[in-house]
């Protein structure tokens, strides 16, 4: 799964760093073909990036142009800092730097999170909160790097 992430950062980099925000699927096959990628792991990160908030053209162009970022980050309130552990703060601050979370679902798992009757909500329960939220496995397992015995019976489930 770590080269797949690389493969999807690669092309993540590529796609911003080019000056048309116009990429061609074959060129990146070809330059991951020789940095070493088989094309099992590049079709499977290709896959991934299908379920990605963004479009895909139907031409040899990789996807559309990037939509004007605005300015600021979401910031915890004082009642989110008191019941939110560290970790589960940070695992929110790594899913949106990655966009593996758009503004509309980081508001959502907070709203959820803030409802649970419980004093502190850690990562367990952010990983219910996910599935709850998205309902994308693959999505789910982007952004679920580590595998708890909880991630195992939801998937036996």
């Amino acid at each position: 799964m770590e080269r797949i992430m690389e493969i999807i950062h690669y092309v993540m980099k590529e796609f911003l760093n080019s000056k048309d925000n116009n990429c061609s699927r074959k060129q990146l096959t070809k330059e991951l073909q020789q940095l070493g990628y088989n094309l099992n792991e590049i079709d499977y990160a290709f896959n991934s990036l299908l379920t990605f908030p963004f479009l895909i053209n139907d031409n040899d162009a990789f996807l559309d142009p990037v939509p004007e970022i605005k300015p600021g980050q979401r910031i915890f309130s004082p009642a989110e800092q008191k019941k939110l552990s560290l970790s589960f703060q940070s695992e929110i601050v790594r899913l949106a730097n990655y966009c593996l979370l758009s503004y509309a679902e980081i508001e959502k798992v907070l709203f959820e999170a803030m409802q649970l009757d419980t004093p502190e909500v850690g990562l367990r329960e952010l990983e219910l909160i996910l599935h709850k939220v998205i309902k994308e496995e693959e999505r789910i397992s982007l952004m679920l790097p580590y595998k708890t015995d909880l991630a195992v019976n939801l998937m036996l489930n």
